[in-house]
């Protein structure tokens, strides 16, 4: 145990990553502040790439590459900085890519084609599946992953496709839409994120996912900072909080603004934004409805665009003074700290300068400060899925035996003092080792058939879900045990305004942990779990619930506990738990998502489940016999609306064992003409079964074709 703890520990000091098109840095800063090594950092712009030199980013002078990352002369340099790292085998730890957005972004009404301009997606796609770093994050705007690109076979796809076409034989991939201003911004800012953890590894995207915590007002994040009333003023303790200065005429637009007011609200004619042309008056376009509009103190920041540096621009105005906002107060917006450094010279060495040599240097590097700051990925936001990537790579992962030592040596096989241990944690352990601690200390967990479900086995589950979202969210897990699959439940929650959260489950010690395993987790604000010691077989119907999720006990029932349960169930020929399971999550839930055995797929025993199944499902996932360690069982996940006819024509079929995602028509894997589910038919096996005489055998398993 000591050896693990000294290895992971060491493994901290070298941690690294790979920037492309990285700006200035500002955004993958937060991977600095959290202690990793730049190996490579790739941008076009020099001038924004020798801002990451004040920062001194990488070790090496060699990891600054200027250039564009199509070229390939740009790639192999990339692959050299790896190799003097000593990384050429194994990969860096982290990759991020932020490819330039004005071919996305929906405000950029001047664009033309520019499927040419996003295939730069494609070649931080193809350096990635090169480098196979241990996580991938790419970030972008909120249509970025629906729009098309040139991929590398030359046709055209969205983005979002061509991303999991190319790595997700290889990584497990979480792609979601969520305004970061409830994920380390300060500011409204909704983006586009995808993060994947390649398949070797124990974690999942989900336990990197940066947690969600309440917005921040404009007040709360620039109220603090003096007023600047006098056009050209620039505050004597910070040289970035400064009164852009522009047109004294247009004062006029501003000065009688209320919050919330747009200077195209002004009933004076004269006081509307306007131009003169030939001594006339030409009012300008509206356009959007943000222009020239005085922002509240008491809601969200607005989201910072390129152009942050005119009124003319969106949400740029302050709230008091008639100005645009200063660069100080951007930098905060975009949770960028006080000690990022954008000039060669300290801060204080900035200060201490004459009036005249302030104006001269922000003349000169204004407008590249404010773009940078616009085109940024808002630092907060990495460094808490920095924190979080440090934290599982550096994990102390445990052994079945390294866990029942700890056990033994600790006294944890009493429910009591195991609780305290977890509470406490006095090893330090990570999630995982005192889930595995708590599972192995369950003296009930053969009996209750209870086996812990591992976090790959539980993103699994969770991708076969369909967007949650909504006023109000219903959610039961009716098998809760320890809690580990709801522990990677709250990225799936950040676009619902209220969840309901229901943690059944009959072990009354297994539920106590699940307690405080999941204090130990930061869900949203706006979801409430409530913890409930019972039987979901036998539990009144009147709930309803929008989602059912979960890993049900797979063992069978004795004679005496079947006779309730036979009054409702419409599979009379079965004892198993997990198919009763199925059917009252069908009855009580809109959607259910639940792993069971694979013979659901084939016993004759579960013929009626399938029945009630067939036209539902929408997604399997079949684990073979990976989904739980040291369970000799294959596993399938399912996903299913509970009312028939919504689930379409095509189901999703996706397979572990084969490394392979496909989809493929409800009637042809759903065959009528077999007494089974073929997740795997294709048009070999057909051709075999054309051959053959059916209707001999009362069973059949399609791994007896090979």
């Amino acid at each position: 145990m000591p050896a693990v703890r000294k290895a992971a520990l060491s493994a901290t000091c070298g941690l690294s990553y790979v920037s492309l098109f990285s700006g200035a840095g500002v955004g993958c800063h937060g991977f600095r502040m959290a202690g990793f090594n730049c190996v490579a950092t790739v941008e076009k712009a020099e001038r924004r790439l020798q801002i990451q030199r004040f920062n001194r980013k990488c070790q090496l002078q060699s990891g600054y590459i200027c250039g564009d990352l199509r070229d390939a002369d740009v790639r192999a340099r990339v692959r050299e900085e790896l190799d003097k790292n000593g990384l050429g085998e194994s990969g860096p730890d982290v990759l991020i890519a932020t490819p330039p957005c004005q071919g996305m972004s929906v405000c950029n009404h001047k664009k033309r084609d520019e499927r040419s301009r996003n295939s730069l997606v494609v070649a931080a796609i193809e350096m990635t599946e090169s480098i196979r770093p241990k996580i991938f994050i790419f970030e972008n705007v909120r249509r970025f992953l629906d729009v098309l690109c040139a991929d590398s076979d030359g046709q055209e796809r969205p983005i979002g496709e061509a991303l999991r076409r190319a790595l997700s034989p290889h990584y497990e991939i979480f792609t979601q839409v969520v305004n970061l201003k409830n994920h380390g911004c300060a500011s409204s800012r909704t983006r586009a994120l995808a993060v994947g953890t390649r398949k070797d590894l124990a974690f999942t995207p989900l336990d990197l996912w940066p947690e969600w915590t309440p917005e921040k007002t404009l007040r709360q994040v620039v109220g603090d900072l003096p007023a600047l009333k006098k056009m050209g003023e620039i505050s004597p303790r910070d040289i970035f909080h400064a009164f852009r200065e522009y047109d004294p005429r247009m004062r006029e637009w501003l000065s009688g603004l209320k919050e919330g007011e747009s200077a195209f609200d002004n009933r004076d004619a004269g006081k509307i934004p306007h131009r003169m042309i030939e001594g006339k008056a030409v009012a300008n376009k509206r356009g959007n409805g943000d222009k020239y509009r005085r922002q509240r103190w008491d809601a969200a920041a607005p989201c910072v665009h390129t152009r942050n540096d005119i009124m003319a621009s969106q949400n740029t105005v302050h709230p008091a003074d008639d100005r645009v906002f200063s660069m100080r107060e951007v930098m905060r917006m975009m949770s960028v700290p006080r000690g990022f450094k954008w000039s060669a010279n300290s801060l204080p060495a900035l200060n201490r300068m004459s009036a005249h040599a302030k104006r001269d240097f922000l003349r000169a590097n204004e407008m590249n400060i404010r773009q940078c700051l616009g085109e940024a990925v808002p630092t907060g936001v990495f460094r808490r899925i920095a924190d979080k990537a440090r934290a599982a790579l550096t994990a102390v992962r445990l052994s079945p035996r390294e866990a029942r030592e700890i056990i033994e040596s600790r006294g944890l096989g009493d429910p009591g003092a195991l609780r305290a241990f977890v509470v406490r944690n006095p090893m330090g352990l990570g999630l995982e080792a005192l889930m595995t601690i708590a599972e192995r200390a369950n003296a009930r967990r053969l009996e209750n058939a209870a086996y812990y479900t591992p976090a790959k086995t539980c993103f699994k589950l969770m991708e076969t879900l369909p967007p949650l979202s909504g006023r109000k969210v219903r959610i039961l897990e009716p098998a809760a045990g320890i809690g580990r699959l709801l522990t990677l439940m709250p990225p799936l929650l950040s676009r619902c305004e209220q969840v309901d959260i229901e943690a059944m489950d009959i072990d009354a010690d297994a539920l106590a942990l699940a307690r405080v395993f999941l204090r130990k987790v930061k869900f949203p604000r706006h979801v409430k779990i409530r913890f409930v010691h019972g039987d979901f077989l036998k539990t009144a119907d009147r709930a309803e619930y929008d989602l059912i999720v979960g890993n049900p006990p797979f063992g069978r029932l004795p004679g005496g506990a079947l006779a309730d349960i036979r009054e409702w169930a419409e599979n009379r020929r079965t004892r198993n738990v997990f198919a009763f399971f199925i059917e009252k999550s069908l009855k009580k839930a809109a959607h259910v998502a639940l792993i069971t055995p694979k013979s659901l797929l084939n016993a004759p025993e579960f013929s009626p489940t399938r029945a009630l199944l067939r036209s539902r499902i929408v997604g399997v996932c079949d684990y073979g016999e990976r989904g739980f360690k040291g369970v000799k069982i294959e596993t399938v996940a399912f996903s299913a609306p509970s009312r028939a006819g919504l689930a379409g024509a095509k189901v999703r079929v996706e397979s572990m064992p084969l490394n392979r995602r496909t989809e493929a028509a409800r009637d042809y894997i759903f065959d009528d003409a077999f007494p089974v589910w073929l997740i795997y038919r294709d048009a070999e096996f057909d051709r075999v079964a054309e051959k053959l005489e059916l209707g001999r055998f009362r069973v059949f398993r399609d791994r007896q074709i090979t």
